[in-house]
């Protein structure tokens, strides 16, 4: 759902002007998209991943506690059904340290494909 609503706000918060200077220039519909509309709208494109990204790995331990016999969420379950701190703890650092590199990896993507956006806002 985060992808699809920022997907959708960023092809709405296009400034019209770039549109219409588009068409000033005698662009096609497809140039338009391809040359304005797409960059414009992919900075937010990216977030909207990432933060779907964040989600399902939310959701897929939090089905697994309910609905699956194995897999992280049944393996937090059954430590704490017994009682076992320690395991419980290792399964949520592990869950923890999975985030984390699924987050930097969309960032280090993000950065890399979207170069020109972040160039101006680290002041190279």
């Amino acid at each position: 759902m985060p992808l699809v609503m920022n997907s959708y706000e960023a092809s709405h918060s296009i400034h019209p002007i770039l549109s219409r200077v588009a068409r000033s220039m005698h662009l096609t519909r497809l140039e338009i998209m391809w040359l304005i509309d797409w960059p414009s709208s992919l900075p937010m494109i990216m977030t909207g991943a990432r933060l779907a990204i964040a989600s399902s790995l939310l959701v897929s331990v939090t089905s697994e506690m309910l609905l699956s016999t194995n897999g992280i969420g049944t393996y937090l379950q059954r430590s704490q059904e017994t009682f076992r701190i320690d395991a419980g703890l290792a399964g949520i650092a592990f869950i923890s340290l999975a985030g984390i590199v699924v987050n930097s990896a969309m960032a280090w993507l993000e950065r890399r494909w979207l170069f020109w956006h972040y160039r101006d806002k680290t002041g190279e």
